[in-house]
């Protein structure tokens, strides 16, 4: 009982793969971004 053929999955993975290309550096960004948010209210709340 296949639920897709192979063109579908192909399909599916190239989705899939785009999906990760475009969410990973953003992703990595957000994190990035964070770590500095902490920093700058580290070092405000030394001061």
């Amino acid at each position: 009982m296949n639920f897709f053929d192979k063109q579908e999955l192909k399909a599916l993975g190239v989705i899939f793969g785009i999906l990760l290309i475009i969410s990973v550096p953003n992703f990595a960004l957000s994190i990035k971004r964070a770590r500095d948010l902490t920093r700058k209210n580290d070092i405000r709340d030394l001061a």
